[in-house]
């Protein structure tokens, strides 16, 4: 029995001494390699296999959120964000650190956007229309994903398409349902909720609209965005600005 504690005290001991480590003790090549097949198990659904982000947010950009170094990676990997769709993993110590050596390898520093943020968010407030759908720092529509942090989240590429293409990037969170009662009323809205039963729905108007799906006599997934292309509604030179204005984006207050 003494012998059993012992080892658990040690093991206990050289558990505590390397999740206090600072700095990544496998950042070998073959470590990098074992991160990502890793990575590919765990991580890609949310990341992407480039790990410019889709669910989740771009990893491979140099200022990550909550922190950049080895230490800071190991802990929001081993811990998760409340609050998020972030979970935390119980990878043993090798494998943490291995993880953490394959996303550093991914990252890079972005090159500024080329437009100008404080032409882009007038575009957003005004010719862009982008209010009436998406809130920023709680001000907005709630038709569209709230972008109040979308700079920290999202590559510069990824900001692109979404404004370009919408329907490249389609967030299960932002599929919409089309669906007529048994009494032959239509309804629309965002799925904000679903079980065996029932669904939640968020309209037009931005009410919640509850419905029991034995009443429903149609009812349908529609997972193209229902955010219109602007590439024949603005210049590229706006779009440019546009990006700029969105990957400044980072939280509470931190917009132009």
């Amino acid at each position: 029995m003494f012998l059993v504690a012992a080892l658990f005290l040690a093991w206990i001991g050289v558990a505590g001494a390397e999740e206090r480590e600072n700095t990544n003790p496998h950042t070998t090549p073959e470590d990098v390699a074992a991160g990502g097949r890793i990575y590919r198990s765990h991580c890609i659904e949310c990341h992407g296999r480039d790990g410019t982000g889709g669910r989740g947010p771009d990893i491979t950009r140099g200022d990550l959120r909550y922190g950049n170094s080895d230490a800071a990676l190991a802990d929001t990997i081993s811990t998760g964000i409340p609050g998020t769709s972030m979970p935390l993993f119980f990878f043993n110590g090798k494998q943490l650190w291995q993880i953490v050596a394959f996303v550093q390898s991914l990252r890079r520093e972005e090159p500024p956007p080329p437009g100008d943020p404080i032409a882009g968010a007038a575009i957003f407030r005004g010719k862009g229309g982008c209010l009436n759908c998406h809130m920023v720092d709680g001000q907005g529509g709630r038709q569209g994903p709230d972008l109040t942090t979308v700079g920290a989240r999202r590559s510069l590429r990824h900001l692109r398409s979404a404004i370009l293409e919408p329907n490249q990037w389609v967030s299960p969170q932002d599929w919409r349902i089309r669906a007529r009662t048994t009494g032959g009323v239509p309804v629309e809205g965002f799925r904000l909720n679903e079980d065996t039963h029932s669904l939640q729905l968020l309209d037009a108007d931005d009410k919640l609209i509850s419905l029991v799906k034995s009443d429903l006599e149609t009812y349908r997934i529609i997972k193209t965005s229902a955010m219109p292309a602007y590439a024949e509604q603005l210049s590229q030179s706006e779009v440019d600005d546009l990006v700029a204005y969105l990957y400044t984006l980072r939280g509470k207050g931190a917009s132009p």
